[in-house]
């Protein structure tokens, strides 16, 4: 613990620009982790990733800012899920309206049948 505080130095001004440099730095290192699970849950492409995570660190709050303009806007799991209960619902949506057209088709209306009148003898 010495060795740390030996790095501080007693001057105050200096003091300060330590601790926001130190804070600086601390906040670039969480936005490089952050996009890098961010990436990694939003897409499958690995030039995107790269160039997301490229960029944050490069240029830790301007990049952070063009990438959170720039990132898919859902993750994959919410697409797969979205797709999976769009064919679900197509799926039941064919269902029945085959089921409408079998009835229809094959279940006419309940008739009585019609009796046919006797023929009168002619004498």
């Amino acid at each position: 613990m010495q060795f740390f505080l030996s790095l501080i130095t007693d001057n105050p001004a200096i003091r300060m620009v330590q601790l926001a440099v130190l804070g600086a730095a601390a906040l670039a290192i969480y936005l490089v982790f952050y996009t890098t699970r961010d990436i990694l849950l939003r897409t499958k492409s690995f030039l995107y990733q790269i160039t997301s995570i490229l960029l944050v660190a490069g240029f830790p709050i301007a990049g952070f800012l063009a990438y959170l303009l720039i990132r898919p806007a859902s993750t994959v799991r919410q697409r797969d899920m979205e797709a999976t209960l769009k064919k679900l619902v197509e799926e039941k949506a064919e269902g029945l309206i085959a089921k409408e057209a079998h009835k229809t088709t094959f279940n006419a209306p309940n008739t009585a049948p019609v009796e046919q009148p006797e023929e009168i003898a002619v004498p």
